[in-house]
């Protein structure tokens, strides 16, 4: 009997912070969550990267998302993510930011497609979380 351990197929990790990327791809790598990490300096980056994939296969299955960097923050993102045909906005989108100040709420509500907010950096209790929330 094969035993297969679930994983995200893709993860978007979108973060300008070095030390929270650090910490997150060796967490991510440790409890062996996915066999691709992208990682994106800015939101720019990011939906550039998401516009080049023609399929929905392609896209990340969950994209972590701070919210505040240079070129193009998170709301930002949120807005040209939504210009996305409607096909390729198969993403779980999680906000990650340092702390809530950064945060506006009232923003993040209106897009109905993201899932929540954490902390940074995620501890290995929210990437089990995660795991077993999106793991296929």
């Amino acid at each position: 009997m094969n035993f297969a351990r679930k994983k995200i197929p893709r993860i978007l990790l979108v973060d300008d912070d070095e030390s929270v990327i650090f910490f997150h791809k060796l967490l991510i790598q440790k409890l062996e969550i996915t066999d691709e990490l992208i990682i994106k300096p800015n939101g720019k980056a990011a939906i550039d990267y998401l516009k080049k994939q023609d399929t929905v296969a392609l896209m990340p299955s969950l994209i972590l998302l701070d919210i505040d960097m240079p070129i193009m923050n998170g709301y930002k993102f949120l807005e040209e993510y939504i210009k996305l045909p409607h096909l390729l906005q198969v993403s779980k989108i999680i906000i990650v930011s340092t702390s809530s100040q950064y945060i506006n709420d009232a923003k993040i509500a209106e897009f109905s497609f993201v899932e929540g907010r954490k902390s940074k950096p995620l501890k290995r209790s929210e990437w089990e979380y995660l795991l077993a929330k999106y793991g296929e």
